[in-house]
């Protein structure tokens, strides 16, 4: 079985052939006319063949050489080929985008940007998974994760920051008109709808003047396991809800919510994407960070 460590001897033998000498081979290669000669000789001992007729006026190929020669111009081409293939690939962005985001970051951002995505690249594809756990990109093979912080110190991915959200008390406005009217401590006895994952801790609360209120609810009216499923409580008139300001906007702007204490908010988070590696990124995933960080501007 001839090894593939013999091709690149093929390519030398190739030079030699087409400029008829072994020195302009060596000086166009960068190499010895020694070392050429070696190349030459070794691939015809490999073969058991002799490829080149050599005189003192010229060197000239055998119809072996000249068979085996057909077969490395053709796998050059398309060497060649493939080369130019990934050098459009880092001009053109192209391929599959895997992304996975919680569920409200990805309805009211990143659905957006995959769509303009897909406008402007006709050869990409995306692929959006929405959840509120966090998944593991090597083991998920996602792309990009889009996930809020803080984020452990030793996370093994690379970050970046793409905006900063704050989550704000929402209530239907007539709930709202009845909790304005006390003290932001007495909220303890309001009815409440509550997020899953943070049944077991305090509200903290903070003002415009850093002051700070903990709030430790005793009971709620009800759960939700998404910020989606907490607006929907609250628009239906069920609670009081701690929401995200880049998810209830929309619902505040049309008057379907309404701000409970609007000097006060809940705890800031930054949102940040999430890559295996920086370096040789392909340009479907540089694109796509780009336009994330330019559509995500942060709703506080």
């Amino acid at each position: 079985m001839i090894d593939a460590h013999l091709f690149p001897k093929a390519v030398v033998l190739l030079e030699v052939a087409r400029l008829r000498s072994f020195r302009a081979a060596g000086q166009h290669l960068g190499l010895s006319p020694s070392t050429v000669s070696e190349h030459v000789r070794s691939l015809e001992e490999a073969f058991g063949l002799r490829l080149l007729e050599r005189t003192t006026r010229r060197v000239v190929l055998t119809d072996d050489g000249r068979t085996l020669l057909e077969f490395v111009e053709r796998s050059l081409n398309d060497w060649q080929e493939g080369c130019e293939q990934l050098r459009q690939a880092q001009k053109e962005p192209r391929g599959v985008v895997r992304v996975t985001a919680p569920t409200y970051i990805g309805i009211e951002y990143v659905s957006a940007v995959i769509a303009e995505m897909t406008d402007r690249y006709a050869r990409v594809r995306m692929e959006l998974a929405l959840e509120d756990t966090v998944s593991d990109l090597f083991d998920d093979r996602y792309d990009v994760a889009v996930r809020t912080g803080p984020l452990p110190a030793d996370l093994p991915l690379h970050a970046r920051r793409i905006s900063r959200d704050r989550e704000v008390i929402v209530a239907h406005p007539a709930l709202a008109d009845i909790w304005n009217r006390v003290d932001i401590e007495a909220l303890i006895d309001a009815p409440w709808c509550m997020h899953e994952r943070f049944l077991q801790r305090p509200s903290r609360l903070e003002d415009s003047r850093s002051h700070i209120c903990d709030l430790k609810i005793p009971s709620y009216r009800a759960v939700a396991s998404s910020s989606h499923g907490l607006l929907a409580l609250a628009e239906r008139r069920v609670g009081l809800a701690l929401i995200p300001m880049g998810l209830c906007r929309g619902p505040l702007d049309s008057g379907r919510l309404a701000r409970v204490h609007s000097e006060w908010s809940g705890r800031s988070f930054d949102i940040f994407a999430l890559c295996v590696s920086k370096r040789h990124r392909p340009p479907r995933i540089t694109h796509f960070l780009d336009l994330l960080q330019q559509r995500c501007p942060d709703p506080l």
